[in-house]
């Protein structure tokens, strides 16, 4: 029996130790999520393998997997090894002995799909501008309504507008790792022209979130509850974070931060149902909080691309500053230095003689401390005038 025993633990050993290692030779091609190419790193340790120190390599083109150094991945491409990561790739297929897609984590396979071109291209953002669009229009048509029936179909579409370009704005944290990819923010001018219409896109928004609350009060007569769906998300954010560096686990953390939401939305909802009873007041409550959710997410967008320009004309400003300091002091030391000076309308100069600060006459008398001196043509000293 004994020896039965040896030899299962043995094989299991056996297995384990085969488990262990990891096996490669997966097809991955080179994908850019912003440009056209990507950047690999020759291998430094494998002096025969190693190619150019970096080349660009073309979106689409194929590598194979040769290994893992930590995160970076090694891929072999026209016969030499080179460093790269996951998120510069996108997963093709495995071969018979590969271990599947072992160079990326589970937010780089995201970003590779089909749902992550979607909104790494403009299509995202031309809906949310088209959607905004329509929502300022039947806004303007929900405000000349004078009663709730009138309202109402303005109203469903301003509201279906706004409530999928705030879903898309959400969908933006999913499926993408910088959500002002579509800015340059090494051009001045190209961050000037995103700049503006984030801008103008975030002022509809906020324009016609806070007018639809309006419109409602006026409508029924009774105060609906807005603040309190955009105030739920950093009140959840800050409490989650709390917990979190007290070194509670996931489990509660996500606990806190739906507990939150659950009774900022409960409160809201007790609200809002009072004004357009229970279904309609449920409605317009969870519109609010994606609607805040959006807006919060477009105010973010608006602060990182305000922060990006700042960054960019910062040592313009640097520059303009130390070059009004530079002349400032060149101007003041211009006046004291030695052997020289400003002279007024009267042919007084402001000098220093000796070591003494004062004013040199016209006469070639000089004063300071309240005593002129007048230097004697014999000796050459300072004498008392």
């Amino acid at each position: 029996m004994k020896r039965v025993l040896s030899i299962i633990t043995l094989l299991l050993c056996i297995t384990t130790m085969m488990g262990q290692g990891q096996k490669y030779g997966q097809l991955y091609v080179a994908d850019h999520l912003t440009r056209d190419s990507i950047k690999l790193e020759a291998v430094e340790q494998n002096p025969e393998a190693k190619g150019n120190a970096t080349i660009m390599v073309p979106n689409g083109d194929t590598l194979r997997l040769a290994g893992m150094d930590g995160e970076a991945a090694i891929v072999e491409y026209q016969g030499k090894q080179y460093k790269t990561y996951g998120s510069f790739m996108r997963f093709v297929s495995d071969n018979e002995a590969g271990d599947g897609n072992v160079a990326q984590d589970e937010y780089d396979e995201r970003y590779h799909s089909a749902m992550g071109d979607f909104f790494y291209s403009p299509v995202p953002l031309i809906i949310i501008f088209v959607l905004l669009a329509v929502a300022g229009v039947a806004m303007l048509m929900v405000r000349r309504a004078d009663t709730m029936g009138k309202a109402l179909p303005s109203l469903a579409t301003l509201m279906g507008s706004l409530l999928v370009a705030s879903i898309v704005e959400a969908m933006f944290l999913v499926y993408t790792d910088d959500i002002t990819w579509w800015c340059d923010s090494d051009s001045f001018w190209a961050s000037l022209f995103s700049l503006l219409p984030a801008m103008l896109a975030l002022a509809v928004q906020l324009y016609v979130g806070i007018s639809i609350k309006k419109k409602l009060e006026e409508l029924t007569g009774s105060s609906l509850s807005l603040k309190t769906a955009f105030l739920s998300i950093p009140l959840a954010l800050v409490l989650t974070f709390i917990v979190a560096i007290m070194h509670y686990g996931d489990f509660v953390q996500g606990t806190v931060f739906l507990a939150t939401m659950a009774v900022c939305a409960l409160y809201s909802w007790y609200k809002n149902g009072r004004g357009l009873g229970v279904a309609s007041g449920l409605a317009y409550t969870l519109f609010n909080f994606v609607y805040a959710l959006g807006a919060i997410i477009a105010v973010a967008v608006l602060l990182i691309l305000v922060w990006n320009m700042f960054m960019i004309v910062l040592p313009y400003l640097l520059m303009a500053a130390a070059a009004i300091v530079a002349y400032a002091f060149m101007s003041s030391s211009s006046g004291s230095s030695s052997g020289g000076g400003g002279y007024s309308n009267n042919g007084d100069q402001w000098t220093n003689i000796d070591g003494h600060w004062g004013t040199k006459h016209s006469d070639g008398s000089f004063t300071t401390g309240g005593t002129t001196y007048k230097r004697d043509g014999l000796t050459g000293e300072w004498k008392k005038k």
